[in-house]
């Protein structure tokens, strides 16, 4: 009877729970209730899949593209940061012009086939061959050509941050070889799909995060504004000839 009356009793008034426990249960619940607020049940979503074409639908139907621009580099080691902004010019296919205002002015120009990097303080500006290679990498998503899903891994991140439907996130991890970045995050306007900020990943963990703002796309950008010119007494140092064969 005694045992009967002790199994009673604990029934009645069980156990306190350990603190480890209690923290336990109330992560638990936390996650739950974060959960329900960022991904009600029953809502629609696009899959990471549907995003990647949608996006790159929308850009493949661009002439041209301009962007004021906020560029953030931070070293992994130092935890050092630099910050630039200038304006960006894009027009279909493969031209490109960036100016930076600060910290210092300087442009990249690409003409289709030519990258031009011009320092107007150094007055020198180095030429670089880039015919093909533009279809690759966080400048070819820009450009809408390539395929992200050919290209990448891609992947959709979901967090409380996107609750209030602002912007899809996109992972996308390059599938190829000999790459000079591991990574790249896409943040998405949810009704345009249009790419707001990107976030490069190299392949020592640095980090560089463009920042888009006051998108206009489809403003007939003429051909001149991707033609280098270089100011009188600047230094120009052309790419390497290639081997006759």
């Amino acid at each position: 009877m005694r045992g009967a009356t002790c199994e009673a009793e604990r029934t009645a008034h069980p156990a306190p729970r350990t603190p480890h426990s209690f923290l336990r249960t109330s992560h638990y619940l936390a996650i739950l209730l974060l959960a329900e607020i960022a991904f009600p049940l029953g809502a629609s979503a696009l899959t990471a899949e549907e995003v990647a074409d949608k996006v790159q639908a929308t850009y493949k139907g661009f002439s041209d593209l301009q962007a004021g621009f906020v560029q953030r580099a931070t070293n992994r080691l130092s935890g050092m940061s630099q910050e630039a902004s200038g304006r960006l010019f894009l027009k279909w296919p493969g031209k490109m012009r960036w100016e930076y205002d600060s910290p210092e002015p300087r442009l990249f120009l690409v003409d289709g086939k030519t990258l031009w990097s011009h320092s107007p303080l150094e007055r020198q500006a180095v030429a670089q061959d880039v015919s093909g290679s533009l279809s690759t990498g966080p400048i070819g998503i820009l450009f809408g050509v390539g395929s992200l899903r050919r290209d990448f891994r891609v992947r959709k991140i979901l967090h409380a941050g996107t609750r209030e439907g602002r912007e899809h996130l996109l992972d996308l991890a390059p599938k190829g070889q000999d790459l000079s970045f591991k990574r790249v995050i896409l943040a998405i306007d949810q009704e345009s799909f249009l790419i707001k900020r990107l976030t490069v990943f190299d392949l020592y963990g640095n980090t560089t995060v463009v920042e888009l703002s006051g998108l206009k796309v489809n403003g007939g950008l003429e051909d001149a504004l991707f033609k280098f010119s270089p100011p009188p007494g600047t230094d120009l140092v052309a790419p390497p000839r290639s081997p006759v064969r």
